[in-house]
């Protein structure tokens, strides 16, 4: 494509503000469950289902979310997302009860759907080979830095005032980076948003089912969600108890470790081009192992590393599969990234709730013999798929 140096990095700093806008209102109540423990009277399984269910809510409309960019235009769809989302926020923060709350937050999950899918398709379509894969590590730091943010907003601004003070103020934020998103992304210039033929819903999910390395894909990034999201989700409980007694602004601040994965992901597309997406993932799932059993040990400082370095692997990870679905999709990116996503979304809903079985009953050894045990069968499938890749190469 030919866009002037200062139309590229307008879409550039849009799309990682709307990634950082998206992220941030998704996670922002991850720190909060023990508040919300406290303040509901709910179990802890039940507190992880502030995020889970928005999570949830992700899942379904990132399915018609294809659908409706062809009709509307990936612009329309993403300014929409994050309005609307912005909005639900606030509300959220008003809620009498945990049941609306949880409401709100699943309609706010349906709502953000709209951006994650469209943002990394517009990247593929609007920006040549050789550049998709550094500005998809930009947009994938938007994402990361959105996360922290709004994590250690939650967490900050609970500890100073209130958890309703903290969500409302993250929705007027989240408010004005949209509006300016609104303004400053270009409008396509490929029909890959705004015509051409679709595949049904089901019918792309069975091209990605016969296309096996798309299913490899898919499942990795249900398995490394699913380990993300399930460590940061209890280690709160462990660290707001004794002997740590961490306060919650210290747990939003431990979301900070995000800032890893940030300074990382925009050189991982780099090392994917300079030597291969799988010999990249090999090593990201490898040292996301260790960082697990690291926090196994029990002085903080130890923790604190093991966290360092599982964050930022994750974040390397999603930066390679994200860019890896993109090369392997032989339908409609939008497509085949939003079923990437639905799988990414759906290890976070499923195994992020699950894991509240597991810390009830076996304490942070469980979770952690969990987030193994995950881990161990992602990697099996990224040898597989390193075998497929090279085998077709060898085809060729």
């Amino acid at each position: 494509m030919s866009r002037t140096n200062k139309a590229l990095w307008q879409a550039v700093l849009a799309l990682f503000l709307g990634g950082f806008t998206t992220y941030s209102l998704m996670y922002c109540t991850q720190p909060l469950l023990p508040i919300f423990s406290a303040y509901f009277q709910v179990t802890p399984m039940l507190a992880s289902l502030s995020l889970s269910v928005t999570l949830a809510g992700v899942i379904v409309g990132m399915l018609a979310a294809p659908q409706l960019s062809k009709r509307w235009g990936r612009k329309r769809i993403m300014s929409a997302a994050l309005l609307t989302a912005a909005v639900l926020e606030g509300l959220a923060a008003l809620s009498p009860q945990y049941e609306v709350f949880l409401a709100l937050r699943s309609l706010q999950g349906l709502a953000l759907a709209g951006f994650p899918a469209n943002a990394m398709a517009y990247v593929m379509e609007e920006f040549p080979p050789h550049q998709a894969g550094i500005i998809m590590g930009l947009y994938i730091s938007g994402t990361t830095v959105g996360g922290m943010m709004g994590r250690l907003s939650a967490g900050w601004f609970t500890s100073w005032y209130s958890w309703r003070v903290a969500l409302f103020l993250l929705a007027v934020i989240a408010a004005l980076a949209a509006i300016w998103f609104v303004y400053s992304l270009p409008r396509s210039q490929h029909q890959g948003g705004q015509g051409g033929k679709t595949l049904g819903l089901m019918e792309s999910l069975r091209r990605a089912i016969k296309e096996r390395q798309l299913m490899n894909l898919y499942a990795c990034g249900f398995l490394l969600m699913g380990s993300f999201v399930t460590l940061f989700n209890y280690i709160s409980y462990l660290l707001m108890a004794e002997p740590y007694n961490l306060s919650p602004a210290a747990i939003g601040s431990l979301f900070l470790l995000n800032a890893v994965g940030t300074m990382i992901a925009p050189l991982v597309g780099r090392l994917a081009a300079l030597y291969s997406h799988g010999a990249v993932l090999i090593g990201g799932v490898a040292l996301m192992l260790l960082g697990c059993l690291v926090t196994l040990a029990a002085p903080f400082e130890i923790k604190l590393a093991g966290m360092i370095l599982f964050s930022g692997a994750f974040a390397a990870n999603h930066t390679t599969i994200s860019g890896w679905v993109g090369r392997c999709a032989t339908f409609d990116k939008a497509q085949a990234s939003a079923w990437y996503l639905t799988f990414y979304y759906a290890g976070s809903v499923i195994a992020g709730t699950a894991g509240g079985r597991f810390w009830s009953r076996y304490a942070w050894p469980g979770v952690v013999g969990m987030i193994v045990a995950m881990l161990i069968v992602a990697l099996m499938l990224v040898l597989r798929q390193q075998k497929s890749v090279t085998d077709d190469q060898e085809k060729g």
